[in-house]
């Protein structure tokens, strides 16, 4: 037999004054086990997430330290511009998840000394999209996956 997950989701309720009615402490109740339900939910999203960023680095050094200079950048960028602190934030996510998607790409492309081989780069210009794929599965991430999906342009990018 196999093993099954197993997901439970508690809500809970006062009945805190005498007139207080029942059907409107369960309602409560409820909306409490919906709201512990979304953050469970969320933060086992961003733990996978979080794997995936972990495993990308163990991969990669320079992916970590890559990834720290784009923040570094992109909040010095968004400070000068005055962006309200949402859209701070926002950058804060996307310079940590912009290259996500070469999770799919082997460690030796990743590591490679000198320029790539045709065939190693076509594997590389497809992280965007992989990226993308990836966030766009996750509520919490997706406000961020379009712009994954642009940031490397056959304009832009050269061979290493």
């Amino acid at each position: 037999m196999e093993d099954v997950p197993v997901s439970l989701a508690l809500g809970h309720a006062i009945k805190d004054t005498v007139d207080k009615d029942t059907i409107v402490i369960l309602s409560e109740a409820e909306n409490d086990m919906y709201k512990n339900k979304l953050a469970n939910s969320r933060s086992t999203k961003s733990a996978v997430l979080n794997a995936l960023q972990k495993t990308l680095e163990a991969k990669s050094f320079e992916t970590e330290e890559h990834s720290n200079n784009i923040q570094a950048v992109a909040l010095q960028i968004g400070e000068k511009l005055e962006l309200p602190e949402t859209e701070l934030n926002r950058l804060r996510l996307l310079s940590s998840l912009h290259d996500i998607g070469k999770i799919n790409i082997p460690e030796d492309v990743l590591t490679k000394e000198g320029s790539l081989s045709n065939e190693e780069w076509e594997l590389v210009k497809k992280h965007p999209e992989i990226g993308w794929r990836i966030t766009r599965a996750t509520d919490e991430f997706v406000h961020v996956a379009d712009e994954i999906l642009a940031h490397l342009t056959p304009d832009s990018a050269t061979n290493k």
